[in-house]
């Protein structure tokens, strides 16, 4: 095995599992999110061309399913990911002791 994977796997080792839980739910909310924002307009002119003059119930389902994407799953994705970070740094400041002195 060569250095670079040996350092790799002994990194993923000592990650905390609660920030590896928050940053794989965090990869997953944004990988799920992103085609969701990018499709959903294709969706809306799906709808608008099969269903015609009766495709109002769709469009809101359709629009109360964008704008839940937009405002919810992908920030919440990112705030995953950045909470695992924050969560692995105070965790490997604590168990090493260490503070930053700001004066």
């Amino acid at each position: 095995m060569s250095p670079a994977n040996e350092a790799g796997r002994a990194l993923l080792t000592t990650v905390d599992p609660t920030s590896k839980k928050c940053l794989i739910v965090g990869i997953i909310l944004c990988i799920v999110g992103a085609p969701l924002i990018r499709y959903t307009p294709d969706l809306y002119f799906a709808v608008t061309g099969g269903l015609g003059a009766g495709a109002e119930v769709g469009m809101v389902a359709l629009d109360l399913l964008s704008t839940i994407v937009q405002w919810v799953v992908v920030p919440l994705g990112t705030t995953f990911i950045g909470a695992a970070i924050v969560i692995e740094t105070l965790l490997r400041r604590w168990r090493h002791g260490t503070e930053d002195n700001y004066n």
